[in-house]
């Protein structure tokens, strides 16, 4: 019947556990620092996750079909590649965290480097 899952989504899908993990503690965080803790915000966090991982899951459905129904063998090239991106959302994320509570990590080399980046992208990412 074939693998079901490779070592390379497996470290995919722990990686994006770590991140969002990390994510929601900085978050947590710089909320505590900020002095403003709010139960919607934490419940709309989990949500935002639980969102994200519906959409790993469903990529990883998809590429389970491709490769048992009919046949394709993608493994990997749908999953890692969405894992990946998560990953670099979330470590966006929890620079912004870190900032907020850290504003001046902002005027830091790191800070400027991705300050300049974001600009060339076409905008914050404090929208999201």
């Amino acid at each position: 019947m074939g693998v079901w899952i490779t070592e390379t989504q497996v470290w995919a899908f722990a990686c994006v556990f770590v991140f969002m993990m990390c994510d929601i503690i900085s978050g947590f965080l710089q909320a505590v620092v900020n002095h403003n803790v709010q139960s919607v915000k934490i419940r709309e966090g989990i949500v935002h996750k639980a969102s994200i991982a519906l959409i790993i899951f469903a990529v990883y459905a998809l590429e389970l079909t491709a490769n048992h129904v009919a046949g394709l063998h993608i493994d990997g090239l749908g999953t890692v590649p969405v894992c990946v991106i998560v990953i670099l959302m979330e470590l966006v994320s929890i620079w912004e965290n870190v900032c907020s509570a850290n504003p001046e990590l902002k005027n830091s080399p790191l800070g400027k480097l991705l300050e300049s980046t974001i600009e060339i992208d076409g905008g914050d990412n404090h929208d999201r």
